[in-house]
């Protein structure tokens, strides 16, 4: 059987189908086939080129014996000639040393001194064509009187190039196949991590509407501790209490403009204009009449007007009265509470934290949701591709 045999038999195959949930099983059985098939690739590829390197060595001796001593031409054209040969001989030892490490595996340093990760049959036609433009001009030079050696030689590596070729061809199903299922397992990874991903963007998702709910309620409790205070006999007595402080607190008011009312300013400036620490007085009760009477109790007030002589019973009943009122309202001022009333506004300020914190769960659900769905699509895309590829490898996916 022919070295080529194995690979021209081709049997018609059937389009194999297959579950989407079946993938992975059907791409380690095909990895496992596949490097079936690379091992007997290789072996026939290094069995050719085990045959090729045995006959380049053939005829690298037969160019190392050449002689040009019977060969009629003046010496400098055979200096030429033979340093040429020299220099395509030494090149052709090295192809045969590249060839011999590509053939026992051990290539991972060729000529040039980089390492190398291509394939086989890639490595084996850089090291031929590296060879071929090394010693191109040597070749042209030396063939000036050596056509026959040289000859054989070149023929040699078009024959072991085509054969190549050959093999290559015979083997582009199997090598497409490879490619794609290399394309299907990377694209079966991707979509693993994006169920990965949309896994754990769901479980936050569920963990923020858990806290969403758990808000919820802890709002509701809130507002029912604050009705349940608004409707409580106590609160109505907070608020009652307050209000009629806060009438009070008019009613003193009222009384502090009406004693302003009754008492003569302009008269009082004209009698002592010329009195700056009495005008300052004035003013000041003038301009600011509740601050200046609250200050002393209208202490400066009673003795300036007692010194203009311009008090009167009203205007010191007044005053008595809006100091006996001032007394009353701090004493009621003092013995109220407004717990119940703090209380409510520190539950409506927990409710506007919740919901602001609500809010911004929201919006972080939201945005979740929108990257679960850009992931969705391109799973969608990922699927699409890998049927795809698989009906290039004659096999569809459900």
């Amino acid at each position: 059987m022919g070295i080529f045999d194995f690979f021209r038999k081709k049997p018609e195959i059937e389009k194999q189908a297959i579950e989407f949930n079946e993938l992975d099983s059907f791409i380690e059985n095909k990895k496992q086939e596949f490097e079936n098939k690379k091992k007997n690739f290789e072996s026939f590829v290094k069995q050719r080129l085990s045959l090729f390197i045995k006959t380049l060595t053939e005829k690298t001796i037969a160019l190392e014996l050449i002689s040009l001593k019977n060969i009629r031409a003046d010496e400098r054209t055979k200096f030429i000639v033979r340093e040429n040969l020299d220099k395509y001989t030494t090149n052709l030892d090295k192809l045969i040393e590249n060839l011999k490490n590509i053939e026992t595996g051990d290539n991972s340093k060729n000529d040039s001194g980089d390492d190398s990760e291509e394939n086989l049959t890639v490595e084996i036609s850089e090291k031929i064509n590296n060879f071929e433009k090394r010693s191109f001009m040597n070749y042209e030079k030396a063939t000036f009187l050596i056509g026959k050696e040289l000859g054989a030689v070149k023929d040699s590596i078009s024959v072991f190039v085509k054969d190549l070729n050959n093999i290559i061809l015979e083997n582009q199903d199997f090598m497409d196949s490879s490619e794609n299922l290399f394309s299907i397992e990377h694209e079966l990874n991707e979509i693993k991590e994006i169920e990965n991903l949309r896994e754990k963007i769901n479980d936050s998702i569920l963990n923020n509407i858990k806290e969403l709910s758990s808000l919820e309620e802890e709002k509701k409790n809130s507002r029912e501790k604050i009705e349940n205070i608004r409707d409580s006999k106590e609160y109505s007595e907070e608020i009652e209490n307050n209000r009629e402080i806060e009438n009070k607190h008019k009613e003193f008011e009222k009384n502090l403009y009406e004693l302003k009312q009754m008492i003569d300013f302009k008269g009082l400036a004209n009698l002592f204009h010329n009195n700056p620490k009495k005008m300052s007085i004035i003013s000041e009760h003038n301009l600011n009449f509740t601050n200046s009477f609250l200050k002393d109790n209208g202490a400066s007030l009673i003795k300036l007007l007692e010194e203009a002589e311009k008090t009167n019973y009203s205007i010191i009943q007044k005053i008595n009265n809006i100091i006996e009122k001032r007394k009353e309202n701090e004493a009621k001022s003092g013995c109220i509470s407004n717990i119940l009333s703090e209380k409510i506004s520190s539950l409506e300020e927990s409710i506007k934290k919740i919901n602001q914190e609500t809010k911004g769960i929201e919006t972080e659900n939201l945005k979740e949701k929108a990257k679960s769905g850009k992931l969705e699509q391109n799973k969608r895309g990922l699927i699409s591709s890998i049927k795809k590829s698989s009906l290039k490898m004659n096999v569809e996916i459900k």
